[in-house]
């Protein structure tokens, strides 16, 4: 009888260090796991941290396309500057037409078809040349009809229009900046375009300048030319003005238009085709950074005011100068207001005249 007793105390030991080590192996293995899973945490952390700070390390300008490109076989190139500190893979090419609302898009060139060769830039590396093939040429059109965009591989996107705006002056009539203010406007085709109920896509007001225009939005190319940034004030206006003649010389204002909200792409920029409810009223929040230039509108009936395309007194003004005999001149003077740095200033531009005839 007592051996029996022995005995099964003695498996009974034997089970109960069979669970122990059991128990322990299993927390070994929840631990190893756990650790195991930590170690991946922690490394797929490093990875995206590492992958953020190159993706925030990318940095590149497209300064240039030239058309026809230089590469036999290719339509067009870009010419890209990299001025981060990273290597830069371009995976995809965007190129936007603002004018029939056209989207193209490029990858990397395949077997001789439409795409882009040469898409990686090196950190500091300047004028490199991305060649692209396409089915056509874009047009030499208005200024900013085109918007391409350049896709990397971590996924940061840069932008770059075309055809750019020529270059604005330093001076204008040989008086410096100081003189006239801060504000300039290049004076060519494409500085002062229009639209109207009639005209939705922009127009060079000197080629087909509507007499009898209904709801026009002017659209100007404006440069700061000074050292702080600008911003534009609701008081800012365009005005219309003409001679008629009466008893004597008759001085009188056409019609006034006041700034509007920035338009979201020029051309088309503000138009009762894309903006059936008009033009929103401006907040005072289009800043012109130093040496640069930006397209402003002008289609509010007075300041900051929101202005439709319908009769009423919210309406975008109309040209109303259906009645000036064909010869006519009008001139068109830019009032701006706009802080300059902390500064309050006004300006006026006088703006080339243009004949109905």
């Amino acid at each position: 009888m007592k051996k029996h007793v022995y005995s099964k105390k003695g498996v009974g030991t034997a089970l109960g260090a069979v669970f122990f080590i059991g128990i322990v192996l299993l927390s070994l293995t929840a631990l190893i796991t756990i650790s195991s899973y930590q170690m991946k945490y922690f490394q797929t952390r490093d990875k995206m941290i590492e992958w953020d700070i190159k993706r925030m390390s990318e940095n590149i300008a497209i300064v240039n396309l030239i058309q026809p490109s230089k590469k036999p076989g290719y339509t067009f190139d870009l010419i890209v500057n990299n001025t981060g500190g990273v290597l830069v893979k371009i995976v995809r090419i965007y190129i936007y037409d603002n004018k029939y609302n056209n989207l193209s898009i490029f990858d990397k060139q395949i077997s001789g078809g439409n795409g882009f060769i040469n898409g990686e830039i090196m950190p500091g590396e300047g004028n490199h040349t991305i060649n692209i093939k396409a089915q056509n040429p874009l047009a030499d059109d208005s200024p900013y009809r085109y918007r391409i965009i350049a896709c990397t591989e971590r996924g940061r996107q840069f932008s770059f229009s075309y055809p750019k705006p020529e270059a604005p002056p330093s001076m204008i009539s040989g008086i410096g900046p100081v003189n006239i203010g801060y504000l300039a406007i290049t004076f060519n085709q494409n500085s002062l375009l229009y639209t109207d109920k009639k005209h939705p896509i922009t127009t060079p007001a000197w080629q087909n300048l509507e007499r009898g225009a209904e709801f026009v939005v002017w659209h100007l190319n404006v440069t700061n030319v000074g050292v702080k940034d600008i911003n534009l004030l609701k008081e800012s206006r365009l005005v219309v003005v003409y001679f008629k003649q009466g008893g004597g010389v008759d001085f009188k204002i056409a019609n006034l238009w006041y700034i509007s909200r920035p338009p979201q792409s020029v051309p088309p920029g503000w138009n009762i085709d894309d903006n059936p409810n008009g033009v929103p009223s401006y907040e005072e929040d289009q800043v012109i950074e130093p040496n640069h230039w930006k397209w402003v509108a002008f289609g509010a009936y007075g300041p900051g005011k929101l202005s439709t395309y319908k009769e009423g007194k919210d309406a975008i003004p109309s040209l109303g100068l259906g009645d000036l005999p064909a010869n006519e001149i009008v001139w068109i003077f830019l009032e701006f207001h706009y802080k300059y740095g902390d500064e309050y200033y006004s300006q006026v531009i006088p703006f080339a005249a243009i004949t109905l005839k």
